[in-house]
């Protein structure tokens, strides 16, 4: 950390620390992202919450999000072959045994490439997958929300080893699920629509 940085935040920690009242610092934080001067974006969300008197481990809701599991992440040359049966239920009958087939002749010859599946297929696939072979394993993010007077929502998200201020959650910049994360107890359906 730069001295400049040092001082900038001492000098936004001490700006909101001159409202005697917990209410205004959070007005005032409100009408700061509002108005995108972002004064005190440089306070981290811990410091944050600690100006706004917030208790982050008394959270206000919770998302629960699991690893995605792949079919990828086997040591495998031929992971949609190796988990063709996994669409059996989601595939025609005609279709199922065109894929057993084309496993079969993989098993027979290693050498041969993996089984082509449409893009439909390849969904089934990896999403009956993690629903077989998921841990459970993953994250849960907390959310903290204060309210500003004016009915404005600042929220504080959290994990074991990360926080975000409602500077960072109001551009978008919080927990972030990518391509490693679905959210936990989705049906079949559900994790068709996110992969």
């Amino acid at each position: 950390m730069t001295s400049e940085t040092s001082t900038n935040e001492a000098n936004a920690s001490a700006e909101l620390e001159q409202f005697k009242d917990v209410q205004g610092r959070i007005d005032r934080v409100a009408e700061d992202i509002r108005s995108g001067q972002c004064r005190y974006a440089v306070l981290d969300a811990l410091r944050l919450a600690e100006l706004f008197d917030v208790d982050l481990d008394d959270w206000d809701t919770y998302f629960v999000y699991e690893y995605l599991a792949s079919p990828d992440n086997d040591v495998s040359c031929h992971p949609f072959a190796e988990n063709a049966t996994l669409l059996e239920d989601h595939v025609s009958p005609e279709r199922y045994e065109v894929l057993i087939n084309l496993t079969e002749a993989i098993e027979e010859d290693p050498s041969k490439k993996d089984i082509a599946l449409t893009e439909e297929e390849e969904k089934l696939l990896r999403a009956a997958y993690h629903l077989a072979n998921n841990t459970g394993e993953g994250v849960t993010v907390y959310q903290k929300t204060v309210l500003a007077t004016n009915g404005t929502e600042l929220i504080f998200e959290i994990t074991d080893s990360d926080a975000w201020s409602p500077y960072e959650v109001d551009k978008g910049e919080g927990f972030d699920p990518g391509e490693r994360f679905v959210p936990g107890d989705e049906s079949l359906e559900g994790l068709l629509c996110i992969l």
